[in-house]
């Protein structure tokens, strides 16, 4: 009997994954992504199924190849998964047309897309970076950029790595207006001959590249060496940094009183936010440099040195102007309180709080008119 009921029990389970698998749709196939419930064997397959302003959410580590073509509203979350694209002769790995706007996000850590030895290019379309790291991996230096825009096209970032090695990060021209607004995430192009954005406007075309917030810009190899931000830019060409970190100098492209402030480590800072954030982070004995603009400095610690070697205005903690040549170290300061005989004073500034002094004469004045009231109001009371 006891045989007999092991035997049912191992066939209702059987039935019941068998069912389960069905009911998925998937049978024994492994979903590698999914847009809403419905999932897909491939990424291509996803894709080609996709309606616009759906999401295409990755569920495990995807292949696919070149020349896939965007060509309606759609946004692939890497979801902390890698995808590689398989490069098939010089075809680009995605081509973004017909006004298509392609967004590339992740929800989870560490997603990434390797674009193989060809990246993205935009045909008066758009790409928006939300998350991921994407890079290109030519076979010789500058043969793949990361993301070629041409006609009207917008580039948009706001999280995420874009990475490329002896190439460019971007490359814009040829017609129309291609314009690139870089809030956040990070652009990485090393390599001493190549610039980390690539204009060609031989055909009276018109580009806008404006770096802003906390973006992070590196363009420093291991041997220290580093190409240019821009390239072939035309006076048509508008190119803007406002914010953010590079780690080489690109001065060249902020504005005369945007604060740029150099630190020990060979960061630039640039922008009001940045500037202040790098200075309050300054340990006591360290020496920061305002290289250009203007910098009003605030909550500089004791013990740092800002020295200005720009033609700007430079002040730190309300201080007067700090003249080139003159560098300026935060002091210590002492004072009374009601505790303690001394105390040293932290504050950063030169304003003096209130000193908590104590007049002796005010003293005995004080203690003289409290005895004094006290005693009329004793011999009032004997008198009543």
């Amino acid at each position: 009997m006891k045989k007999l009921l092991a035997t049912i029990l191992a066939l209702v389970m059987a039935i019941g994954v068998t069912t389960t698998a069905w009911a998925d749709g998937e049978g024994t196939t492994a979903k590698i992504a999914e847009i809403g419930e419905t999932g897909y064997a491939t990424l291509a397959d996803a894709i080609a199924a996709a309606q616009a302003d759906e999401t295409i959410v990755l569920l495990a580590d995807a292949a696919i190849n070149s020349n896939t073509q965007i060509t309606k509203d759609v946004a692939i979350d890497l979801n902390g998964k890698t995808v590689t694209v398989t490069t098939v002769g010089t075809q680009n790995a995605f081509e973004v047309q017909n006004g298509a706007t392609f967004t590339i996000k992740d929800s989870g850590t560490g997603g990434k897309l390797d674009l193989g030895k060809f990246g993205i290019t935009l045909v008066n379309s758009k790409l928006k970076i939300e998350g991921g790291e994407i890079k290109v991996s030519p076979d010789s230096p500058g043969a793949g950029i990361v993301v070629a825009a041409v006609g009207n096209s917008d580039v948009t970032m706001t999280g995420g790595k874009v990475v490329a090695t002896n190439t460019a990060c971007f490359n814009a021209g040829y017609f129309g207006t291609q314009t690139f607004n870089i809030s956040g995430g990070t652009l990485e192009s090393k390599g001493a001959s190549t610039a980390l954005m690539g204009i060609s406007n031989n055909f009276g075309g018109h580009t806008e590249m404006t770096i802003s917030g906390d973006t992070q810009v590196v363009m420093k190899d291991a041997a220290g060496n580093a190409g240019s931000l821009v390239s072939d830019a035309t006076g048509n060409d508008v190119i803007k940094v406002v914010g953010g970190t590079s780690d080489s100098d690109i001065t060249a492209y902020t504005e005369a009183t945007a604060p740029v402030v150099l630190t020990g480590d060979g960061t630039y800072h640039i922008g009001t936010t940045a500037a202040n954030a790098a200075v309050r982070n300054a340990a006591s004995g360290e020496t920061v440099t305002v290289v250009k603009g203007n910098a009003a400095l605030t909550d500089v610690p004791v013990g740092v040195t800002v020295a200005n070697n720009g033609a700007g205005t430079v002040t730190v903690n309300g201080s007067g102007a700090i003249t080139e040549g003159n560098p300026y170290t935060v002091p210590a300061r002492y004072y009374y309180n009601s505790t303690t005989t001394t105390t040293t004073d932290t504050k950063a500034d030169d304003t003096k709080g209130s000193p908590k002094t104590f007049d002796a004469g005010v003293g005995i004045y004080a203690v003289s008119a409290l005895l004094s009231v006290t005693g009329m109001a004793c011999v009032g009371r004997k008198k009543f």
